[in-house]
């Protein structure tokens, strides 16, 4: 068996993780409740005033689809400006 000095090969730059506070889960799960119950009040709120069909399930449809293309669009440029960024 042959026996073979190993060279170690240091990186041109140093990556150093930076210090992240200790968060706490049961903080974090009442943020996201209150944010989830938030939007549940204020997209109740608005299916109310707005009426795209006079049946129930179609205006829900209707409006769902908005915020998922919404959403969907958010997403996709901002994958963009990442990926031009890199």
């Amino acid at each position: 068996m042959k026996i073979q000095a190993i060279n170690y090969i240091t990186p041109k730059s140093t990556f150093r993780a930076q210090k992240q506070e200790p968060q706490s889960p049961l903080g974090n799960g009442l943020k996201t409740a209150g944010i989830w119950f938030g939007f549940g009040v204020a997209l109740d709120l608005v299916t109310r005033n707005v009426c795209f069909s006079k049946s129930p399930m179609k205006n829900s449809l209707a409006i769902n689809s908005i915020i998922a293309s919404t959403a969907g669009a958010a997403t996709c440029l901002s994958s963009a400006e990442k990926n031009k960024k890199a």
